[in-house]
C-alpha cells in the first residue's frame, strides 16, 4: 500500500470538490449577493433622481424580475421592507449628497415607512400563496450530494491507477488504499462541508426569505411537539365563512371546545399590519363560532409589547413557548 497514492488521490478529491462548489454553489451565492446590491442600487438612483420611493408590490415585482434575470430564487433575497431599510441606511450615509437633499429624501422615506405602518392590512389580509423552500433545499442537498460522490469517485480512480501503474498487478493492496482513500476522503470533505455550513450561517448578513421560512417552521415543530399529546391536532386548518377563508397553524378538539392556534415566528419589530391582521383573523374565527378558543403562540412576547393589550382583546391567550408549556399540563391535568 502506497501511502503517497492515498494522499495524492485525497488531495486531489478534496481540491476538485472545493473547486466544483464555487463554481456552483458558491457561484449561486455571490450572484444573490450581487442581485441584493443592485436592487438597493436601483432604488437608490431612482430616490435621488426622480425623488420616488417604491411601494411594497413594485419592489416586489423588482425583486422577481431581477431574481429571474440573475437565475436565482426570490426565496434567497430578503423581504420588500429590508430594502426600504437598506434605502435609508444608504441614503443616510452618503457623503455626496447635500444636506437639504438628504433631509429631504429621509422624510420621504420616513413618510413611506408611516403609511406602511398606518395603512389599512387590505394587501396582505388576504390569505398568501405559501413560498415553498423545500425544492430548492432538496436541490442544495442534491448538489453537494453529488459534488461529494463525484470527487470520491476521481480520488479513488487516481488511487487506483497510481497504484496500478507502480505494481502493474491487482493485488489486496490497492483494495486496502482504495479503502484507506474513501475514509479519507469521507472524513475530510465531511468536515468541510460541515465548515462551510457554519461559516455560511456565521457570515450571512441579510436575512433571506428562505433563512426566515426555515426558522419559522422549526418553531412550529417545537410548537407540535409541545400540543401533539393533548389530543388530534390538525395542521394548517382552513376556515370558511362565504367566499373567505382563513388559516390557522394548528386546531384541536377539547370537551365541546375547538382551539385554534396560530404560530408566528418574530425576529424584530412587528409592524402595524401584521398587528391588523392577527386581530381581524381572530375576529373572523370569533365570528363563525364563539366557542372556539384562539392561542397566539410568539417566541418572543417582548417582540409585541406594545400591541399585547390590542391583542388580548381578540385572542383568547397570547403565549410564548414557556407559557404554551404552562397551559397544556393544565389541560391534560384537568382530564385526569
Amino acid at each position: 500500500m502506497d501511502y503517497v497514492s492515498i494522499a495524492i488521490s485525497i488531495f486531489v478529491a478534496v481540491a476538485l470538490f472545493i473547486i466544483s462548489y464555487r463554481q456552483t454553489i458558491g457561484a449561486k451565492k455571490e450572484r444573490v449577493n450581487s442581485t441584493y446590491n443592485e436592487i438597493v442600487k436601483i432604488l437608490v438612483r431612482n430616490l435621488v433622481n426622480i425623488d420616488y420611493v417604491p411601494t411594497i408590490p413594485e419592489i416586489n415585482r423588482l425583486l422577481r424580475a431581477k431574481s429571474i434575470e440573475n437565475k436565482i430564487s426570490i426565496t434567497d433575497l430578503p423581504d420588500e421592507m429590508t430594502f426600504i431599510y437598506a434605502i435609508y441606511a444608504r441614503v443616510s450615509e452618503d457623503e455626496i449628497l447635500s444636506s437639504d437633499k438628504k433631509k429631504e429624501l429621509i422624510n420621504k422615506i420616513n413618510d413611506c415607512l408611516e403609511k406602511i405602518e398606518e395603512k389599512a392590512p387590505s394587501i396582505i389580509e388576504e390569505e398568501k400563496e405559501p413560498i415553498d423552500i423545500k425544492p430548492t433545499e432538496v436541490e442544495a442537498k442534491k448538489d453537494i450530494s453529488l459534488l461529494f460522490f463525484f470527487a470520491l469517485i476521481a480520488g479513488i480512480f487516481i488511487n487506483f491507477i497510481t497504484e496500478f501503474l507502480f505494481t502493474k498487478t491487482i493485488s489486496i493492496d490497492i483494495l486496502i488504499s482504495i479503502l484507506g482513500v474513501i475514509a479519507g476522503i469521507t472524513a475530510i470533505l465531511g468536515a468541510i462541508v460541515n465548515f462551510i455550513k457554519f461559516k455560511e450561517k456565521q457570515e450571512e448578513p441579510k436575512a433571506s426569505r428562505k433563512s426566515v421560512i426555515e426558522e419559522g417552521r422549526t418553531f412550529e415543530d417545537e410548537i407540535f411537539k409541545i400540543i401533539k399529546d393533548i389530543g388530534e391536532i390538525k395542521r394548517e386548518v382552513r376556515l370558511r365563512k362565504d367566499d373567505i377563508i382563513r388559516m390557522f397553524d394548528f386546531s384541536f378538539k377539547r370537551e365541546d371546545k375547538t382551539f385554534l392556534i396560530e404560530v408566528k415566528m418574530f425576529r424584530f419589530y412587528v409592524p402595524l399590519q401584521i398587528i391588523h391582521s392577527l386581530n381581524n383573523r381572530a375576529k373572523f374565527a370569533k365570528e363563525r363560532d364563539k366557542n372556539s378558543v384562539l392561542i397566539l403562540v410568539v417566541n418572543n412576547k417582548k417582540y409585541l409589547a406594545r400591541h399585547l393589550d390590542e391583542l388580548s382583546k381578540t385572542w383568547d391567550h397570547v403565549f410564548d413557548e414557556k407559557e404554551l408549556r404552562e397551559f397544556r399540563n393544565e389541560l391534560v391535568h384537568k382530564a385526569k
